[in-house]
C-alpha cells in the first residue's frame, strides 16, 4: 500500500505545473550531507512554499549505503510528501507517524478534508472524515487484524457500539467430504459483557459443529475486550460454511 500511494503521488506530482515561477529548496540534517527537506518557494517571496514538499526521517549510515548499491531508494525513508499551493497544502498527502504509520488523504486551502486512512504496514488501521479540519461522522479504528471495528460519532460526541465479526475456521474434514451448511448456535450475553452458556441449536457435523464453538468462543473474548453498554440477554447466531 506504501508503495503504491507513493507511486500515484509521483504521477501527480509529475503532472503538477507551476502557475509561478519557483525556486527549489533544499535543507540538511545537522552535520550530515542528507536532505532533510526538499521544497519550492515563490522567486518572488521566498517565505511561501509553492509546489512539491518532501520532509525525510534521518537515515543511518548503513541505510545510505544500501542507497547508493540500489538495494533501498530514498523513498523508503520519506515522512511527508505533498503539495502547496501559496503557502498552503493543497491536493493528496502522505504523513508517517512513524516508519510504518502513515496517514494519507487530502487538504484544501490547508485544511483537511474529506475520507482520511491511517496504515500500518500494508493493514488498514484507521478511517476518518473530515470538513475543513473538522472531524465529522462516525471514524473508524480497526483493530484485532480487522476483526474489530471500532465507531465515533464526532457529530454526536458518543462513542458506538463496535463492529465485531465471527472468524470461521472451515475444517479441512468437512471441505473434503463436501460438508456445508449451517450451525445455529444460541448464547448469553452477561450485563458485564462476558458471553456464556453457548450451545448448539442446529447442528451440522461434529467438526463443524466444533468450529463454530471456538469462533464463538473468540467473538465472546472480543466482546468481552471492546464491547459497551451491554444488556442481559440471550441471543442465536447463524454461523455459515459454505464451498465455493
Amino acid at each position: 500500500m506504501k508503495r503504491q500511494v507513493l507511486t500515484i503521488l509521483l504521477i501527480v506530482f509529475a503532472s503538477y505545473s507551476f502557475c509561478q515561477d519557483v525556486k527549489k529548496i533544499e535543507k540538511k540534517f545537522d552535520n550530515s550531507k542528507q536532505i532533510s527537506e526538499s521544497f519550492y518557494v515563490l522567486k518572488s517571496d521566498k517565505n511561501i512554499k509553492h509546489g512539491e514538499y518532501i520532509l525525510y526521517f534521518r537515515y543511518s549510515d548503513n541505510d545510505e549505503s544500501l542507497i547508493k548499491n540500489g538495494i533501498k531508494k530514498k523513498d523508503d525513508f520519506i515522512k511527508e510528501r505533498g503539495n502547496y499551493i501559496n503557502g498552503k497544502k493543497d491536493g493528496v498527502w502522505i504523513e508517517f507517524v512513524n516508519k510504518t504509520e502513515m496517514d494519507s488523504g487530502k487538504y484544501s486551502n490547508g485544511k483537511k478534508v474529506g475520507i482520511w486512512d491511517t496504515y500500518n504496514g500494508n493493514e488498514k488501521v484507521k478511517s476518518f472524515d473530515y470538513d475543513n479540519n473538522k472531524k465529522i461522522g462516525i471514524w473508524l479504528t480497526y483493530k484485532e487484524k480487522g476483526m474489530v471495528t471500532e465507531r465515533y460519532d464526532y457529530d454526536n460526541n458518543i462513542q458506538l457500539e463496535p463492529f465485531i465479526r465471527f472468524n470461521i475456521s472451515y475444517p479441512n474434514i468437512a471441505q473434503e467430504n463436501g460438508i456445508q451448511g449451517t450451525v445455529k448456535i444460541r448464547f448469553h450475553i452477561n450485563i458485564d459483557c462476558t458471553i456464556d452458556n453457548i450451545s448448539i441449536v442446529q447442528s451440522l457435523s461434529p467438526e463443524c459443529d466444533k468450529a463454530a464453538i471456538d469462533a464463538m468462543k473468540k467473538y465472546g473474548e472480543l466482546y468481552k475486550k471492546y464491547s459497551k453498554n451491554c444488556v442481559d440477554r440471550s441471543e442465536e447466531q447463524d454461523i455459515n460454511f459454505r464451498l465455493y
